[in-house]
């Protein structure tokens, strides 16, 4: 289960809102994270099923690309709401609602799951939302949705756990860190090319880096650091589900990831004031950092080293891009107003209106 729904669900309730959380393999961690919570949780079971359950709601809101799910939502009749969280979200086939069998070429099936979620999208869904600025120009763009059908809601954290604290190790270490799955649209690759390019310019006796999570290429990965001559310097550490821990021990945030959504690992190290450094095709990545000013967007992997060169020749300036990610993850991803905004959403949805939140600042 996605930290998104630990943190948007109760907050919804926080603001008074009655929630049923239906997920198609509820673990019993799931149902007990919510027990206390007042967050209603269900499995989901057969289509008609579903879509009788869904009757009886106010509004759906779908944070799922399951094409079987969202056929649901038009059947039911009520005011419907997508967000679409990323661009490598995966489609359910409509296998199950026995509307024919697919062809088994894998390109010809990918472009017939577009082709119906975007049909979904457009005629099926009250409203549509992405993470970020960035996603919902692709829904405008790939998918076809209408300009004024489609909203920017960011992101929410529960930020206290990342409050800002002195560095836990040896000042004389410049510490780099990078958070997340170890899957290839990360690239962390990047990251370790950036950390051999500094350690072959001469900061490498002071340089430690530390990669926090794990995934199907981390010994791929691990052979590229020893590869490269830096497995001394790079530290894998392994999944947390306590990153705080590590961020607090970094004197950069270093993500190099491409299209992102709006990723919560750059949103936990800035409310954990880690000045971030990204690549300009970082997608939402890089319009966080550049609407908060909380880091710097760079062009390419050899201008991403130069940088993180001199901000770690430069404490002042990292203090400032400190003050800046904790400015804005105070006053931007705090989860009740990020609920609130939802609420926007469904009451346009609701009252069939045109334009839900206007435009983005």
């Amino acid at each position: 289960m996605g930290t998104v729904f630990r943190v948007l669900l109760p907050a919804q309730v926080a603001r008074g809102d009655a929630v049923t959380f239906f997920v198609r393999h509820l673990l019993d961690e799931d149902r007990s994270y919510f027990d206390g919570k007042e967050v209603e949780t269900e499995r989901i079971g057969g289509i008609i099923g579903l879509v009788r359950k869904l009757r009886s709601y106010d509004v759906v809101h779908f944070h799922s690309a399951d094409l079987d799910l969202l056929v649901a939502g038009w059947l039911c009749r009520v005011p419907t709401i997508f967000t679409l969280h990323g661009l490598r979200a995966q489609t359910r086939s409509l296998r199950s609602i026995r509307l024919g069998r697919l062809p088994t070429l894998r390109g010809v099936r990918r472009r017939w799951k577009r082709l119906v979620l975007s049909l979904l999208l457009r005629h099926a869904m009250s409203r549509v939302t992405g993470v970020s600025e960035f996603l919902a120009e692709r829904l405008r763009t790939q998918y076809g949705v209408k300009r004024g059908k489609v909203d920017v809601v960011y992101n929410g954290i529960v930020s206290e756990q990342f409050r800002y604290s002195s560095r836990l190790q040896n000042e004389s270490d410049w510490v780099i860190g990078w958070v997340g799955r170890l899957v290839d649209v990360k690239r962390v690759d990047v990251f370790l090319r950036v950390v051999a390019d500094i350690v072959r310019g001469g900061e490498g006796g002071r340089l430690r880096a530390i990669v926090v999570g794990d995934g199907p290429l981390r010994d791929e990965l691990a052979s590229l650091a020893e590869l490269l001559g830096v497995d001394n310097a790079v530290e894998f550490l392994g999944y947390s589900d306590e990153p705080w821990k590590y961020l607090g021990q970094m004197d950069l945030f270093v993500f190099p990831s491409r299209n992102e959504g709006a990723p919560m690992a750059l949103c936990e190290a800035m409310a954990a004031g880690v000045p971030a450094v990204v690549l300009e095709d970082g997608g939402g990545a890089a319009e966080l950092v550049a609407r908060s000013g909380g880091g710097v967007v760079v062009s390419d992997e050899k201008a991403m080293a130069q940088v993180i060169r001199s901000l770690l020749a430069n404490p002042q300036r990292r203090r400032e891009l400190t003050q800046k990610a904790l400015d804005y993850a105070s006053r931007e991803f705090r989860p009740v107003e990020w609920a609130g905004k939802y609420e926007v959403v469904y009451s346009a949805a609701i009252a069939g209106s045109r334009t839900a939140l206007g435009p983005t600042t």
